[in-house]
């Protein structure tokens, strides 16, 4: 049985102050943590996510990510630590992870 991974997009774009001022942020709320299997490193500039759900691995899988970590790790709040700060190749991943979610939601 597939599990049903929570994403919200929080903010579509924002800024960083110790990324390149072409890089986008996006900020995803991940409702249940645990379904972030791992983020692995490709190479020296790129890391890979994965999550226990395929169909949003076949997501992930058409992009570059840059970064890929938890925005608020330290934060005393449960839905602040579930914010996870991205940057991707395209902000288009935001789009097509709501649009996948969306479907997945209308059973």
């Amino acid at each position: 049985m597939k599990r049903i991974i929570l994403l919200e997009l929080l903010i579509l774009f924002g800024s960083h102050n110790a990324i390149a001022q072409t890089d986008t942020v996006i900020y995803l709320t991940i409702a249940d943590p645990t379904s972030l299997v791992s983020v692995a490193q490709v190479t020296d500039t790129t890391v890979m996510p994965e999550f226990d759900n395929e169909d949003i691995n076949d997501i992930v899988d058409n992009y570059t990510f840059k970064e890929f970590k938890q925005a608020f790790p330290t934060s005393r709040f449960l839905s602040s630590r579930q914010v996870y700060a991205v940057i991707a190749s395209s902000t288009a991943v935001a789009a097509e992870l709501a649009g996948a979610l969306h479907q997945a939601c209308i059973l």
